[in-house]
């Protein structure tokens, strides 16, 4: 997927819980305020967990936990 294509897809947020892609609903996708989204300065890590999660933050992309302390 394209930086463009999931700019489209984010778009598509409504107040339910899934996003329209192609004419057709994804209720497994997240919304973005239920998204972690801490980051760790020097490597490309963002957290996919929910808000205010209980230990280390988990980047999906890398499939890694990471501090976002350190």
């Amino acid at each position: 997927m394209r930086k463009k294509n999931l700019i489209e897809a984010l778009l598509e947020f409504d107040d339910e819980d899934h996003i329209t892609i192609g004419g057709e609903a994804w209720s497994w996708v997240p919304k973005i305020e239920r998204i972690c989204g801490k980051t760790q300065s020097y490597m490309p890590f963002y957290c996919i967990n929910e808000p205010n999660h209980e230990g280390d933050c988990y980047c999906g992309c890398k499939d890694v936990s990471f501090d976002p302390n350190n």
